[in-house]
């Protein structure tokens, strides 16, 4: 994001050095998957929203068959709409997204997207909705609508589909996750994985406190007490955390009334035609 005083915003890149990758909620999940198998080096991803951030982090998890996207011409390697992508169905083996999705003014329909032209899993990192996230909210800890990303860009873009409009952050939770998948594939029955935390750094908080006494305090104090912090709330309340990292696998297992992809109703069937008709399930 970039540092604010009265009257000049200084834009901010984010850092990818090695220990900032590692930090990331982004970095573990992946790292996890891989340890797990559930994702390989050489399977082919799609990363949309991307930025240098997570070539950075696909770079040092050696994924090595790799394709960044992004709507805008100045980032990434590939360049279109997330709301419509340009690709036959089952085109890559996963398709992720980190951080991306809430600047999206579709972002279900990204979603849907992504797991079209998937073949194995959607992986997408966003922030939860709870109870927790709105109170925050409310105590102006976060936002609802962002504009860090157009002040970073000179205005010219980084808002709701890289336009200089600020984006609402569409926060997710599991129940809608669920409920999108039911209906994008009612014949399968849903494979998810959530994995919820808190993650918040010294330098993410100071952007909060930047226009408050607490900006005069030390720098190791304060960094010393967001550690402390966002250890006691993964302990005693990461259900409720801000960091929401999905997977949505391609599941080949067909709901108990489908088989081969064909609708078999557990019971007679009355045919305008020939009478009555009956199906038997095997």
């Amino acid at each position: 994001m970039g540092k604010q005083t009265e009257s000049v915003w200084i834009p901010e890149v984010r850092p990818t050095d090695t220990a900032v990758v590692h930090e990331s909620a982004m970095f573990r999940v992946l790292s996890a998957m891989l340890e797990r198998g559930t994702i390989g080096r050489d399977h082919s991803l799609l990363v949309v929203f991307g930025g240098e951030f997570d070539r950075a982090v696909i770079a040092e998890l050696a994924f090595t068959n790799v394709s960044l996207s992004n709507i805008s011409n100045a980032v990434g390697d590939l360049h279109f709409d997330a709301r419509a992508f340009p690709f036959p169905d089952n085109s890559f083996d996963h398709v992720i997204a980190h951080a991306g999705l809430h600047h999206c003014s579709r972002p279900h329909q990204a979603v849907c997207e992504m797991y079209r032209v998937s073949k194995k899993s959607v992986i997408f990192f966003e922030s939860q909705d709870s109870w927790m996230m709105r109170l925050a909210i409310r105590m102006g800890m976060t936002v609802d609508y962002e504009w860090n990303a157009i002040l970073d860009h000179r205005l010219q873009r980084g808002g709701v589909d890289d336009l200089p409009v600020p984006n609402y952050v569409y926060r997710w939770t599991r129940r809608e996750v669920e409920k999108l998948v039911r209906s994008l594939d009612p014949g399968h029955v849903p494979h998810l994985n959530f994995t919820v935390q808190w993650d918040f750094t010294y330098k993410r908080v100071m952007r909060r406190l930047q226009r408050t006494p607490l900006r005069f305090f030390p720098s190791w104090l304060l960094s010393g007490s967001c550690r402390a912090v966002l250890a006691t709330f993964n302990l005693l309340f990461s259900s409720y955390g801000n960091v929401f990292a999905v997977r949505i696998e391609r599941s080949q297992t067909e709901q108990p009334w489908m088989k081969d992809g064909v609708f078999v109703p557990p019971f007679q069937v009355q045919s305008s035609e020939a009478g009555s008709c009956e199906h038997e399930v095997s």
